[in-house]
């Protein structure tokens, strides 16, 4: 596939994308001060005749609460050991949200798991690993994460 071909596939689903009342409901209610980071933190999904193998990576966000200092603690010493743990995971990554362009941020913190298919996704959240980190994360952020998963281009 040309260069040029790739690159009118890529606008034309941009486009589908960006008129889906689905994704600009997501993106307004994920980033509703600081859309940009969405793109600069999240791989693009494109369509899999593009993009070729796919991947899974599930998202958690957490929103900031007037003290971090004891989720901090937690989540390092505690909850990362127990997601490493999830049979099957590929890639772990945590970004500390340090700004955005216009105002503050409302998010603290951003965790990104990969997985190689929803199957093993799945079959990690079901596993004594993930029921041990589901359990964990009600202990101290169940009232400030949102979790939610998509396909990644690799």
């Amino acid at each position: 596939m040309n260069r040029s071909h790739l690159g009118r596939q890529v606008r034309k689903w941009y486009k589908k994308m960006s008129e889906s009342a689905i994704a600009c409901t997501l993106l307004s209610l994920l980033f509703p001060t600081a859309v940009h980071i969405f793109f600069q933190h999240f791989t693009i999904t494109f369509p899999t005749k593009i993009s070729g193998a796919l991947m899974i990576k599930l998202v958690a966000m957490y929103k900031k609460r007037e003290d971090m200092s004891d989720f901090d603690e937690h989540y390092s010493e505690i909850h990362t050991p127990l997601v490493k743990k999830y049979p099957g995971l590929r890639k772990l990554e945590v970004t500390r949200i340090t700004g955005a362009p216009i105002g503050e941020s409302k998010y603290h913190l951003m965790a990104a798991m990969y997985f190689d298919s929803k199957e093993a996704m799945d079959k990690a959240l079901a596993s004594p690993e993930g029921k041990a980190v589901a359990k964990d994360l009600m202990t101290f952020a169940a009232d400030i994460v949102m979790i939610f998963f998509g396909e990644v281009q690799q």
